[in-house]
């Protein structure tokens, strides 16, 4: 039984095939969703004992080390990456208007998500070169490439479409 979507303003009829083509979501994608996010919050409760004692071992709450600054980014915008992804999966109550303005969330997240990601490599990649200079020029200069194009890449063209009351957003 064809869905109807809005597409550029206008109804239309999805059918099985557009699913298919489009990339719309099916059983074995939640399956996997729900697992990813089963295994990334077991990891989280295992790990929450460590990760008191690292914030104990800093001198202030104001002023924590660089390690501890991009634990916490990654660690907790991995989080709500997550979480902010699957609400726009499993969620079943969006309308067109809510759609538009929520299919830019979850690509911002993943963007922040990946940016602190390379800042962390890049952190790694400079200490073990010695804290060379030029080293740490180049890095910079391919972090800001590199950055430029996520964001440009991930929120340039997007288009929502509403299928059986869940967002589904064409790339």
């Amino acid at each position: 039984m064809p869905d109807t979507v809005l597409s550029s303003g206008m109804l239309r009829h999805v059918t099985e095939r557009d699913t298919a083509v489009f990339g719309g979501s099916t059983a074995v994608e939640y399956y996997f969703r729900v697992a990813s996010m089963s295994i990334a919050f077991y990891d989280y409760f295992l790990t929450l004992p460590i990760e008191y004692r690292f914030y104990r071992s800093q001198p202030h709450v104001l002023r924590m080390s660089q390690a501890c600054v991009l634990f916490i980014l990654i660690r907790y915008i991995s989080i709500i990456t997550m979480i902010v992804s699957n609400y726009g999966a499993f969620a079943t109550s969006f309308t067109i208007e809510s759609c538009r303005q929520y299919y830019y969330i979850s690509p911002i997240f993943k963007v922040l998500q990946t940016m602190v990601s390379q800042a962390i490599l890049g952190f790694r990649t400079f200490n073990i070169t010695g804290r060379d200079k030029r080293i740490r020029d180049f890095l910079l200069v391919c972090y800001t490439i590199a950055v430029t194009f996520e964001w440009f890449l991930n929120l340039y063209h997007r288009t929502p479409e509403a299928i059986n009351a869940s967002l589904f957003i064409h790339e």
